[in-house]
């Protein structure tokens, strides 16, 4: 899956915003009822710690 151009990240995001919107979560609570909603779509669990991390870091 990796060989793929596919950039899961943009993905991921995309997937994520389409279920919660655009806002940010706000709480651990909200991260991790997201976090089970994108593993249920297949995504990795790296992958998406890799996606909340980079939101921590970005100040948002």
């Amino acid at each position: 899956m990796d060989a793929c151009e596919v950039d899961w990240q943009d993905l991921l995001a995309a997937v994520r915003g389409k279920k919660f919107g655009a806002a940010r979560p706000g709480n651990y609570p909200a991260i991790m009822k997201q976090s089970a909603f994108l593993q249920y779509r297949g995504f990795t669990n790296d992958q998406i710690r890799k996606y909340f991390r980079q939101d921590s870091d970005d100040g948002q």
